[in-house]
């Protein structure tokens, strides 16, 4: 069965995703795997990512645009800037209402439709996760499901994890209200392209 990996993530405004990609870019000295770009590399808030059949993108999009049009935008809150012993460095953002909700709702609409298949990069990584991860994994093909999910954007991941580059970020707002639900096919290599992107407006 033919099958790509797609992200369903929340589209951050304009203004923050510029916020975002000027981050990138100074952070990029440093050696990054990755740049936020806006055409490669969007900035994004992930809501599910997972593995789907080649022959349910057209019913998912259909999906997301009825889901969307019966969800109210709402206001996202940003927390706190991380940075992991992986390298990667983000900034995290409030499990309000409105984003679990938004989530789960997802998660629940679309898990069907992937058939069971999982990422091959999730599937290797299957004996280092903990039961919890695995659980998710098996269930909805997403490890970070439901009582592990933590609403963030990553700005890139250095590589050389030893970095501590965290207190360097400038102090800058990222709240921004959520009005737009995007799906993206998403390649480790070659970087990422947009598939759909649907308005909230219930």
């Amino acid at each position: 069965m033919e099958s790509i990996s797609c992200n369903i993530v929340i589209q951050p405004s304009p203004e923050i995703s510029r916020k975002a990609i000027l981050i990138c870019r100074e952070l990029k000295k440093y050696g990054v795997f990755f740049t936020l770009d806006g055409e490669h590399y969007y900035p994004h808030i992930t809501l599910y990512v997972t593995e789907f059949p080649v022959k349910n993108i057209e019913k998912i999009k259909q999906t997301l645009e009825r889901m969307a049009s019966e969800t109210k935008p709402f206001k996202v809150e940003p927390e706190k800037y991380r940075q992991n012993r992986r390298g990667w460095i983000d900034v995290s953002y409030r499990r309000t209402g409105e984003v679990l909700n938004l989530h789960k709702e997802v998660i629940r609409l679309l898990n069907p439709l992937r058939e069971g298949l999982v990422r091959q990069k999730y599937a290797e990584q299957t004996s280092k996760l903990s039961y919890n991860k695995q659980m998710n994994l098996a269930k909805y093909g997403f490890p970070l499901a439901f009582s592990l999910y933590v609403p963030h954007m990553s700005f890139t991941r250095f590589k050389d994890t030893h970095k501590r580059l965290v207190s360097m970020l400038p102090n800058q707002d990222f709240s921004f209200v959520a009005d737009r639900i995007g799906l993206f096919r998403i390649n480790e290599n070659s970087g990422w392209k947009l598939l759909g992107s649907f308005r909230l407006h219930k």
